[in-house]
């Protein structure tokens, strides 16, 4: 009931009691009115105001009378009609330049913010509105005060709703440690799949725990000619652009690093390297970093659905000669808290492979674009310009000099080359995958 039917009713009751019971009229003087004549009148005109219901056709909605003509089962809602419908649920609404910026400066704010919102300045009072006012702009009513986030409505009202149906549905599995094994089953059975509906954002994957026999690279460089490197060109020649400049690129990779100490091949569900042939199983790549004894593979390894960025599903071991691709794969780098990565095409692994595991006359090999290598060295620079002490960012202008000379393939056929031939020559010994390297 509404409040002002309520009080309305609560009126006219009052009425017809005090007029039921009679009182002193003016001057004094008693009131000889007949009580039962009163009471007939006044219950005639209050039976003249009594509402009927308009719910014909109806299953939910205003009855016309302050009241409803019934109510909808969740999740359905009440439509202009009076009929129960599949509420129509907001989509997409984090996937705009915007939000998608506020997003990635750091994806654990919006949620951080959130929460501090639920629970330091909303909890008396835990409404969307009340949340989505705080995430978008702060409060100074909170020690220590909530920074506000600048968060679209519709994406922000995703982030709240997310937080509110915490509280309703996870509280007790939450309340003591919110990074619990129960409390994340629990906001997952209940409130994640429909944030990840209503923002659009990718759902957060879960890395591997476990790998198979692996491999990790003892020694890398660029060869000084292409002999054991792929022909890209149709010219039965081995391609190597790099060549050329191959003792300086191997001074610079030597001082410059990765980020992380190798790379790492892991042999997925091979492990009889001495059967003849080995065909079709996959061969990953991971940037490993040596924990003393074995080696933690870094999240960089992996993209937003958790699969490696290099991996080869067609590999093949024959004769001891393991071989994958072509294919494309990404490279990325950690360079001074930032990433450079970029995509070589035709992109494949080859060596002598032998029990234990270990790989000899390995080469890695792939195309790497004009455009794509331009802005790996864009990005180098930006990074020696905020911290010109760098070690290797002496051989940035050096790199950016030579740059222009070693593209040596022509991909469309305009008579301009537009990409690069990359070929490394490496050497693995075998090694242990213990885990993910901690960020």
């Amino acid at each position: 009931m509404e409040p002002g039917n309520r009080m309305n009713r609560l009126f006219v009751l009052a009425a017809v009691i005090a007029l039921m019971a009679g009182g002193s009229g003016s001057g004094g003087e008693a009131d000889t009115t007949n009580a039962s004549d009163v009471k007939n009148d006044v219950t005639a005109d209050v039976l003249e105001e009594v509402c009927t219901p308009q719910c014909a056709g109806k299953e939910c909605g205003d009855d016309g009378c302050n009241g409803t003509c019934g109510a909808c089962e969740a999740p359905k809602t009440c439509n202009a009609d009076g009929k129960c419908e599949e509420a129509v649920k907001p989509k997409d609404q984090c996937l705009n330049a915007d939000d998608g910026a506020v997003i990635a400066a750091d994806p654990d704010a919006p949620l951080a913010v959130t929460g501090d919102c639920v629970v330091k300045f909303c909890l008396a009072n835990p409404t969307l509105d009340c949340v989505v006012d705080c995430l978008q702009n702060g409060s100074d009513k909170t020690d220590p005060p909530i920074t506000g986030l600048a968060l679209s409505d519709g994406c922000a009202a995703c982030y709240g709703a997310s937080s509110l149906c915490g509280v309703d549905k996870c509280l007790s599995e939450c309340i003591a440690d919110a990074t619990a094994p129960e409390c994340g089953q629990c906001l997952a059975d209940y409130c994640l799949k429909d944030f990840y509906y209503c923002s659009g954002l990718t759902p957060p994957c879960d890395l591997p725990t476990t790998w198979d026999v692996a491999a990790a690279v003892s020694s890398a460089s660029v060869p000084d000619d292409g002999a054991m490197c792929p022909d890209f060109n149709g010219d039965s020649q081995g391609d190597n652009g790099l060549a050329a400049a191959a003792s300086a690129l191997n001074d610079i990779l030597a001082e410059m690093g990765t980020g992380y100490d190798t790379i790492l091949f892991e042999f997925v569900g091979v492990t009889d390297f001495t059967a003849t042939p080995v065909a079709s199983f996959t061969l990953n790549g991971l940037g490993g970093v040596s924990d003393g004894n074995d080696y933690l593979v870094t999240p960089l390894s992996y993209d937003d659905e958790c699969k490696p960025l290099i991996q080869f599903t067609d590999a093949k071991i024959d004769g001891g000669q393991m071989s994958a691709g072509p294919g494309d794969f990404t490279l990325s780098i950690p360079v001074r808290g930032e990433t450079v990565q970029f995509v070589l095409t035709k992109g494949s692994i080859s060596g002598t492979v032998a029990a234990g595991v270990t790989i000899t006359d390995g080469v890695i090999a792939g195309i790497l674009g004009k455009a794509q290598a331009e802005a790996a060295v864009a990005q180098l620079k930006g990074i020696c310009t905020e911290d010109p002490s760098i070690d290797w960012c002496k051989y940035v202008p050096v790199i950016e000099a030579a740059l222009p000379e070693v593209f040596d393939l022509d991909t469309d056929n305009d008579g301009a080359n537009d990409a690069v031939s990359m070929c490394l020559k490496f050497e693995a010994v075998g090694a242990v995958i213990s885990g993910i390297q901690p960020q």
